[in-house]
């Protein structure tokens, strides 16, 4: 790339009046701030866009009608001139150096065609939901560091030309979901490198609650991606869906029905027997995970940490049948890039 980077942040909303001011502000006031910044209103309710309108500098977009996430970056990249495209979500403050670190890791490597970056290992929400899912993505992305065949719309930067040769994101997204995994799906089906560098970080100031977390992880998460990859033909054990995570899900899985056949059966010591097994296997199987908790956080946290990890195992495993069985139902479907 000739001359200095020219780095266009968009940024899609939809209701999101509580953070968006606060996540501009952020990058406005980095150590290397952005060339420009797009926001997307896809049919705000609230006053966001409004608000936001009478700050002076930024490109203004505002779709009518709902259209999706996915559909608004495109829009954003479109309007914007940068040769890169830093795409953030509303709800994250980035870090004073989280848009410098791009820029250099870009200069240094000319062959990369994108960059991403991860959660802060704290977040804003302090109830247990939000501090359990934050950790676990923290945790993930600081573990896959280096090349890798995913892309995260979270806190993630492209070239133009590698955007554009993909199409940019699938709009057949109609809603938020794993349209960042599919773009990255497509971009190393092209041959173009991306990376997790987990220096780039941002903090998510997005509140969960406990049911709406399991819904989110099952809705937008579990079974989007696995029909995503039965569609795409492609699966690689990455982030999630590496190999440790995978059996760990399963045994959790596979355990419940015989463990309540064998309470049912009044077989109490091969129940208890069964129980500790499977507790003893999927501990170790998450050693690192658990050890980081407990090293971080202390005993009481990681204590509940294990158990909502051991649950969230148990449904993402059934999330994943669900996936199977809606991709097997359903007839294929061509993919549509914007």
């Amino acid at each position: 790339m000739l001359g200095p980077m020219r780095i266009t942040v968009v940024i899609p909303f939809r209701n999101a009046e509580a953070t968006i001011e606060r996540c501009v502000e952020r990058l406005r006031s980095s150590s290397r701030p952005p060339d420009e910044i797009v926001l997307v209103d896809d049919a705000s309710e609230d006053q966001g866009f409004e608000r936001l309108s009478q700050i002076d500098g930024l490109i203004h977009i505002r779709n009518l009608d709902p259209r999706g996430a996915a559909y608004a970056r495109n829009v954003g990249a479109a309007a914007g001139s940068g040769d890169v495209l830093l795409f953030v979500d509303a709800d994250v403050l980035a870090q004073p150096d989280a848009i410098e670190l791009i820029e250099r890791r870009l200069e240094q490597d000319p062959t990369l065609g994108g960059v991403f970056g991860a959660y802060t290992a704290h977040t804003e929400p302090r109830n247990f939901a939000s501090v359990y899912k934050n950790l676990v993505h923290h945790y993930t992305h600081r573990q896959s560091a280096g090349p890798i065949d995913t892309f995260w719309a979270g806190c993630g930067a492209l070239r133009r030309e590698a955007f554009q040769a993909v199409g940019g994101f699938d709009q057949s997204f109609a809603a938020a979901s794993v349209e960042d995994i599919d773009l990255g799906y497509r971009l190393s089906a092209a041959g173009i490198k991306v990376e997790i560098d987990p220096r780039i970080q941002v903090t998510h100031v997005k509140r969960y609650t406990l049911a709406g977390l399991i819904i989110s992880d099952l809705k937008f998460r579990a079974v989007p991606w696995t029909a995503l990859m039965v569609r795409r033909r492609r699966f690689t054990p990455v982030l999630n869906l590496k190999p440790h995570n995978l059996i760990a899900a399963g045994l959790a899985a596979a355990a419940l029905p015989v463990l309540a056949a064998l309470l049912l059966l009044g077989l109490w010591t091969w129940a208890v027997a069964l129980l500790g097994a499977t507790l003893i296997g999927w501990a170790a199987l998450n050693r690192g995970l658990l050890g980081f908790v407990l090293r971080t956080r202390g005993l009481p946290f990681a204590a509940r940490f294990a158990l909502m990890h051991l649950l969230s195992h148990v449904y993402s495993a059934l999330g994943l049948a669900v996936g199977l069985l809606m991709a097997a139902l359903s007839r294929p479907q061509n993919s549509r890039p914007a």
